[in-house]
C-alpha cells in the first residue's frame, strides 16, 4: 500500500480509494451480521436492522443503482 502511495505521489497521480454502492452495501451487511451473530443469539432489534438493510437494497434496485 505504501509503495502505491509513493508511486502516485511521485508521478503526480490522484489516489482514489472509494467503494461502489454494491461494495459498500456488502461491507455494511457483513458488519451487521458480525455484530448480530457474535454471541449466537438474535433479538427483534437485530432483525429490524437486517430488514432495514434489505429494504435499502430493494430501494436501490428499484432506482436502478444496483
Amino acid at each position: 500500500m505504501q509503495t502505491t502511495v509513493n508511486i502516485a505521489l511521485f508521478s503526480g497521480e490522484r489516489i482514489e480509494m472509494t467503494l461502489t454502492p454494491v461494495q459498500a452495501g456488502i461491507l455494511l451487511t457483513f458488519l451487521t451480521v458480525m455484530n448480530n451473530l457474535h454471541d449466537g443469539e438474535t433479538n427483534a432489534i437485530e432483525c429490524i436492522s437486517h430488514f432495514a438493510l434489505f429494504a435499502a437494497f430493494i430501494a436501490l434496485v428499484m432506482m436502478g443503482l444496483v
